[in-house]
C-alpha cells in the first residue's frame, strides 16, 4: 500500500470508523501502524475546520477508536494513554470549572442571581475554546440565572446554545435537559406553537431512550399547549405523577392535587414571595408588602405575591386595596388558592356590611394547634355575630373531625342556605356530599360543585369522587 500523508491518514482512519467499517479500520491500522504511531500526537491538536458541528464529533469518534484499535489488535497501548492523559494545565483549567460551577449553583440557591451570573460569564469566557461538558453545563447556569431573574427572552440563545453543543458531544441527558429549559422559556413567553413543537421533540428523544410513559405525557402536554392552556388549573399527583382531571377514571394510588400555572415560576419571584410570607407570619406587614411588591416586579405573571399582599392588606385592614389584589390575583390565575372566597369578603367588609373581624376569626380555623373542639367552640361564637357560609364550612369541618356527622351535615345544609360566593358554595357541596347517606342525592351535589366553577381544587375533588362511584 502506497504511503499516505499524514492528514490523508487520519482522514481515511476517521471514515472508517465513521462508516463502521471495521475490516478497512483493521487494514489501514496493520498496513500504516508505524505512521499511524509517528503522527498521532500532531492529531490531538484539533484542526481549526473540525472545531464545531459534526465535524466535531467525527474528529472525536476518529481519534478514540483508533487509539482503541491500535491498543487492542497492534499490541500500541500508547496512543490510547496518550489520549486519555490530561496535562496539567487542562486539569488545572478543569477544576477551576468545576469549582465555578458549585459556586454558581451556591449563589443561585441563596437568590444571588447577579453574582451568579457574572461567575458564569467570567467562567465562560475562560474556557472559551475548549470543549468539554463543563461549557455546556456553564452556558446552562447562565440561561438559568437570566431566565429565573425575568430576562426569559434573553435566557432562549444560551439554553439553544446548551442544547447545540449536548447534541455535538452526544449527551442525550445534557440535551433533554436544555430541551425542558426551552420548552418552559417558550411556554413562558407565549410561544406557544414554539412550546409546543419543543414538547415533541421531547417525547421524541424520550423514545429514543426508551422512556415511553414520558414520551408519551409530552406528547400530550404538547397538544394541550397547542390549544391553549389554562391560565390556572388544577392536576392530580397521582403516586407523584401530574395526571389530567379528565385522566383520573380508574387511577389507582394515593391523590394530591396542585395548581397548575401556564407559565412556570420563576425563582427570584418565588424567594421574594418566600420572605414577605414569613415576615407576614411574624406579623411585619409593612415589611411583608414590600417583599410581595418586589415579587411581582420580578414576576408580572406570578399571582402568588399579588394573592398573599391580598392578604396582608386584609390582616392590615385595608379592605378596599385587599379587594383590588384578588381581582389581580384572579386575571392573573382564574380561581387561584382561596382568591374568589377572600375577594367576597374584602369587598363586603370595604363596603360595610361585614365586620372587619370576621377574617381573622375564618383565618383562625387553619391554626394547626387548635383542636376540634375549640373550633366547634369558636366557630359557634363568631357565627352568633355573624351567619356567614365560611363560617359554616369552619364548624362543619370541625364537627366532621369529631364524628359528628349529622351536626357537620346539617352545618353544611345551612351554609349552604347563606352562600352566594361560588368559592364557598363549591366547598360546601363537596363537604356535604362526602357526609350524605343517599348515592343519588351525592352524585348530585358532586355534579352541582363541577358545574359552579367556583373553587377549583373542591371541583377537582368532585370529579375524582364522581369517577369512583358505579352508578355515577
Amino acid at each position: 500500500m502506497q504511503p499516505l500523508s499524514s492528514s490523508a491518514l487520519r482522514e481515511a482512519l476517521f471514515d472508517a470508523v465513521d462508516e463502521g467499517d471495521l475490516d478497512r479500520l483493521s487494514s489501514l491500522c496493520e498496513a500504516h501502524e508505524q505512521a499511524i504511531c509517528d503522527a498521532f500526537p500532531g492529531w490531538r491538536t484539533l484542526p481549526e475546520p473540525y472545531r464545531e458541528g459534526p465535524r466535531l464529533r467525527w474528529y472525536i469518534q476518529g481519534m478514540t477508536s483508533v487509539a482503541q484499535h491500535m491498543a487492542a489488535m497492534r499490541g500500541r497501548p500508547e496512543l490510547f494513554a496518550a489520549l486519555t492523559t490530561v496535562p496539567e494545565d487542562t486539569q488545572a483549567l478543569l477544576r477551576r470549572l468545576e469549582q465555578a460551577l458549585a459556586d454558581i449553583d451556591a449563589l443561585a440557591a441563596e437568590g444571588r442571581y447577579a453574582e451568579a451570573e457574572a461567575k458564569a460569564r467570567a467562567a465562560l469566557a475562560e474556557a472559551s475554546g475548549h470543549k468539554s461538558g463543563h461549557q455546556a453545563m456553564l452556558t446552562g447556569r447562565l440561561g438559568e440565572c437570566l431566565f429565573h431573574t425575568g430576562r426569559v427572552a434573553e435566557a432562549r440563545a444560551p439554553f439553544e446554545a446548551t442544547l447545540t453543543l449536548c447534541e455535538e458531544s452526544g449527551d442525550d441527558q445534557g440535551a433533554l435537559a436544555a430541551l425542558f429549559s426551552l420548552f418552559e422559556v417558550r411556554r413562558y413567553l407565549g410561544d406557544t406553537a414554539e412550546a409546543a413543537a419543543t414538547a415533541e421533540r421531547i417525547a421524541s428523544v424520550l423514545d429514543r431512550l426508551g422512556d415511553a410513559d414520558e414520551a408519551r405525557t409530552f406528547r400530550r402536554r404538547a397538544e394541550r399547549v397547542r390549544a391553549g392552556e389554562p391560565r390556572c388549573r388544577v392536576v392530580a399527583l397521582v403516586n407523584g405523577k401530574p395526571a389530567e382531571l379528565d385522566e383520573l377514571g380508574g387511577l389507582q394510588g394515593s391523590v394530591q392535587f396542585i395548581y397548575e400555572r401556564n407559565r412556570p415560576e420563576l425563582r427570584a419571584a418565588s424567594i421574594a414571595t418566600e420572605e414577605g410570607e414569613r415576615l407576614g407570619a411574624a406579623g411585619e406587614f409593612v415589611r411583608a408588602l414590600e417583599a410581595f411588591r418586589r415579587a411581582a416586579v420580578a414576576d408580572r405573571h406570578d399571582p402568588s405575591p399579588v394573592y398573599q399582599a391580598g392578604v396582608t392588606c386584609l390582616f392590615m385592614g385595608r379592605a378596599a386595596e385587599a379587594a383590588e389584589l384578588f381581582r389581580k390575583t384572579e386575571e392573573l390565575a382564574p380561581g387561584w388558592f382561596r382568591c374568589r372566597a377572600y375577594r367576597y369578603l374584602a369587598e363586603r367588609i370595604s363596603a360595610g356590611t361585614l365586620d372587619p373581624g370576621v377574617f381573622a376569626a375564618v383565618t383562625e380555623f387553619d391554626r394547626p394547634d387548635l383542636d376540634p373542639t375549640e373550633k366547634i367552640r369558636r366557630a359557634r361564637e363568631a357565627l352568633a355575630k355573624t351567619d356567614l357560609g365560611l363560617l359554616h364550612v369552619a364548624l362543619g369541618d370541625a364537627l366532621a373531625a369529631e364524628r359528628k356527622s349529622l351536626e357537620a351535615r346539617a352545618a353544611y345544609r345551612r351554609g349552604l342556605d347563606l352562600a352566594e360566593e361560588p368559592d364557598v358554595r363549591t366547598q360546601l357541596l363537596v363537604k356535604l356530599g362526602n357526609l350524605v347517606d343517599d348515592p343519588a342525592e351525592r352524585i348530585r351535589l358532586y355534579r352541582d360543585a363541577i358545574a359552579l366553577d367556583g373553587n377549583l381544587l373542591f371541583a377537582a375533588v368532585a370529579r375524582l369522587s364522581l369517577a369512583s362511584l358505579p352508578s355515577a
